[in-house]
């Protein structure tokens, strides 16, 4: 922030930059099959780790169903300095931008490309000189930082007293908030009015388009492509994810109709939305962003996807992906274990993440998924609360199980844990203790599966690993 310019001359490109150097900003990466393989992460060089496509590896597993046994399998699991931040990085964050700028990759050259890329937008559309009924001028990029700020703050005040004019119009009395808490405490008109006007804000809003051109390899999330690569580079370089991982969508509302991944599901209280896949450290307070994905759908041309992945399934290729990415695969410090729900999880998947990559894993899984024996599984609601049933594969070394609670749960696992466990439920007016299988006790949202629900509760930007939300959040700003 401390080198944002202020120069005024906006005529001349911007900040002041000749128009070659905007043109050498707005120049297209050739995305040919070569460099989608290669180039894919920005600042990574990527080449595939298993030249035998994980699709194959799954398809000749076979699978074998026999009593548990009575010693837990003994693995070297994760012993390294995660959860932590890299040496030399803030604990804390006390502006939006701040926090975007070190853990989001949000930096003045991230910046200062969407602002040229905007501008470019604009001119190749613009009639005249007006742009939403005022004369266009090009954006600097110092505006641009304003306008992204002002965003965040607003998405971040959870207030509502007329909407996005009032926010400069200086206010001559106090709003309460819905917590509250008043506006005037919250919101300094100086911050905004200093800065520019409401019409200018519009108009560098409406314009806002990080990515100038049209993808040529199909990817839907082509506008936002640029920014989630310098997201997921950043959390790399700022956190160190500990032990526990949980993988998960997250989704964040969005009417536009112009969103070419906007998701309609009637069941969610934001019936439009997008939906992240997102990787994310569980451990409990230190829950952070490690990697994301927009969902797009199958996304058969496999746009920025890992090569040993492309003949997975939708799911199972996001979690792949993401690990691939995010150079979590066979660390050196021993297994961590990764945590997800039945939309994710397979018995071939998780034994591709054991073997290939790493990872132990535990899950909910469906009836339908390849490997599970609905024969044998079939434990009904109508059995004992606590009653469970446990089958083990000792060729591939993974556990089939079922948990009676208020309805049945099936689940899997590869941890290695074979035990039980008990955990309080409540009946009427007490708690009551119940057995359950140890691997699915701690696939329980109140130990490792809650790692990205727990980025919804931890909107404070202050606080260290809310900053994760807060950069996913702030991804819905392109549409």
């Amino acid at each position: 922030m401390n080198d944002v310019e202020t120069d005024s001359d906006e005529e001349d490109g911007i900040n002041g930059e000749s128009e070659e150097i905007v043109a050498e900003d707005l120049r297209q990466e050739e995305l040919t099959e070569e460099n989608l393989l290669h180039g894919y992460i920005h600042d990574s060089n990527y080449e595939p780790q298993n030249m035998e496509e994980d699709g194959a590896f799954v398809e000749e597993l076979e699978w074998e169903y026999e009593e548990v046994p009575t010693n837990n399998l003994e693995y070297a699991t994760y012993n390294g300095e995660g959860p932590a931040l890299h040496p030399g990085v803030s604990h804390r964050f006390y502006t939006v931008m701040g926090a975007c700028a070190v853990a989001g990759g949000f930096s003045y050259d991230l910046i200062k490309r969407i602002t040229a890329h905007t501008n470019a937008s604009v001119r190749s559309k613009l009639v005249g000189y007006s742009f939403y009924g005022k004369e266009w001028r090009n954006i600097r990029v110092e505006e641009m930082y304003w306008t992204l700020g002002m965003i965040l703050k607003m998405s971040l005040i959870n207030f509502n007293f007329g909407g996005i004019r009032n926010y400069f119009i200086p206010m001559k009395k106090v709003y309460p908030t819905s917590k509250g808490v008043d506006v005037l405490g919250l919101n300094s008109t100086e911050w905004y009015n200093r800065k520019f006007s409401y019409g200018r804000f519009i108009q560098i809003r409406a314009a806002i388009r990080p990515e100038f051109g049209e993808t040529n390899i199909s990817d839907k999330c082509h506008q936002l492509r640029t920014t989630i690569n310098y997201l997921n580079n950043h959390a790399k370089k700022t956190f160190i994810p500990g032990c526990f991982l949980s993988f998960d969508e997250g989704g964040i509302a969005n009417k536009s109709k112009y969103n070419p991944v906007r998701q309609y599901n009637a069941s969610k209280p934001d019936k439009y939305r997008i939906d992240f896949f997102v990787l994310a450290n569980a451990n409990s307070g230190n829950n952070f962003v490690y990697h994301l994905d927009v969902y797009q759908g199958k996304n058969q041309t496999n746009a920025f996807i890992a090569q040993e992945a492309w003949n997975l399934p939708t799911t199972q290729k996001a979690v792949v992906n993401a690990i691939i990415s995010s150079d979590l695969a066979n660390d050196t410090d021993g297994y961590r274990e990764l945590y997800m729900d039945n939309r994710y999880s397979s018995p071939s998947l998780f034994i591709l993440l054991r073997e290939k990559y790493g990872l132990l894993s535990c899950g909910t899984i469906r009836s339908n998924r390849k490997g599970w024996n609905p024969e044998l599984m079939n434990l009904k609601k109508s059995s004992p609360r606590g009653t469970s049933v446990l089958k083990y594969d000792p060729t591939n070394k993974i556990l089939f199980g079922q948990w009676n609670d208020n309805k049945v749960v099936s689940f899997i696992s590869t941890l290695g844990l074979f035990g039980m466990s008990t955990i309080q439920r409540r009946v009427g007016p007490e708690k009551i203790n119940f057995e359950i299988p140890e691997a699915l006790k701690l696939y329980t949202k109140d130990n490792y599966m809650g790692g990205v629900d727990n980025l919804d509760k931890d909107k404070c930007i202050g606080g260290l690993f809310g900053t994760g939300w807060v950069l996913w959040a702030s991804l819905t700003l392109w549409w």
